[in-house]
């Protein structure tokens, strides 16, 4: 990859301009196995950055491993674990990471069952979890625990109606806190190819210093046909491991859209937005208590000339307003041109 990027991490280097020019080589290497019944992956990405103004070189890592296995025509689960190591936050799948600039160990895990207990009944569990650790010398290590039960009855062809409680147990160091969060759940399809889903309930939130009582709200609308995809989502929801606090009350909205033209070419364009503040002891604190928001941009689109070979061309914007925080207002613009090659 050759890309241009006014990193932020580059304004006290020997980088007079404030930006940079580099190289990035990205190998990934996996093992991909699958049976009747199951179909496993794991794979390890590590990311060598070479800053050609600065002559500085980097190297980041990247992780995951993933199972799904079918137990019986009705009754699945799967476990899915990734980590990254990285000396920029920014670059981590979730916006609103930290306060500074500092490398990150930040991971995900997931384990799950999906249970059809009857033709129109189905059962589906989950535990998730986040941790995040800045070397940065002063900020603890934090985590969210997420256990959760969903039930879903079908009503109609179309529509399903149901219930989830979800269990938060978060960690910042010595502090920790807990959430009960029960929610209704609506899932109706438009069409064979497009669902609208909502979630609408409560949490209760508890820790040493804060007692809450928060909405919790998520819409989402998905569409997949053959060569195109389209996500909406917008919500607000308690949150962890952002690697500056305890918990967060969060706002959110974006959307992704990919379209392939054809069996070579193919683009795609998304946004998301969101703002976030302490967990708060009230509703009139939603806005008061806001001490971040942020956005990103992104856009590009990727040609395909050969069996093994693949350019893709991508442009992002990502901006964050942080008040009390050494980074103050961040913006970041990238222009990147990859050439993706498929070994074997």
């Amino acid at each position: 990859e050759e890309r241009y990027d006014d990193d932020a991490l580059l304004r006290s280097s020997a980088s007079t301009l404030g930006a940079e020019l580099m190289t990035k080589l990205t190998p990934r290497l996996g093992l991909e196995l699958r049976g009747r019944t199951y179909e496993t992956e794991g794979w390890y990405s590590p990311d060598l950055q070479f800053r050609h103004l600065s002559g500085s070189v980097h190297l980041d890592h990247r992780g995951g491993l993933e199972l799904h296995k079918r137990l019986s025509p009705r009754d699945a689960v799967l476990a899915r674990f990734q980590l990254w190591a990285v000396s920029d936050p920014t670059s981590l799948p979730r916006m609103g990471m930290g306060r500074t600039l500092d490398p990150v160990v930040y991971g995900t895990g997931e384990l799950g069952f999906d249970s059809d207990l009857t033709r129109r009944f189905q059962l589906r569990g989950r535990y998730r979890m986040e941790g995040a650790y800045f070397f940065d010398g002063q900020t603890p290590p934090g985590a969210v625990h997420a256990p959760s039960l969903e039930s879903l009855y079908r009503v109609t062809r179309r529509l399903s109606l149901g219930a989830e409680y979800r269990f938060q147990h978060f960690i910042f160091g010595p502090a920790q806190g807990i959430a009960h969060s029960p929610v209704a759940v609506a899932r109706y399809r438009l069409t064979p190819f497009t669902t609208l889903t909502g979630r609408g309930g409560a949490i209760w939130f508890r820790s040493a210093e804060v007692a809450a009582i928060l909405p919790r709200a998520h819409l989402e609308l998905a569409r997949s046909v053959r060569g195109f995809e389209l996500g909406i989502q917008a919500g607000q929801d308690l949150v962890g491991a952002s690697g500056y606090t305890l918990a967060l009350w969060a706002q959110y909205a974006g959307g992704y859209v990919g379209w392939r033209l054809n069996e070579r070419l193919r683009i795609f364009g998304g946004a998301f937005g969101y703002r976030n503040g302490p967990a708060p002891g009230g509703v009139s604190e939603w806005f008061a208590g806001m001490s971040e928001y942020g956005y990103a941009v992104s856009g590009g689109a990727e040609w395909r000339f050969h069996q093994r070979l693949m350019l893709q061309l991508q442009m992002d914007r990502i901006e964050r307003v942080i008040g009390a925080s050494a980074l103050g207002t961040f913006a970041r613009n990238i222009a990147a041109l990859r050439l993706v090659i498929t070994a074997w």
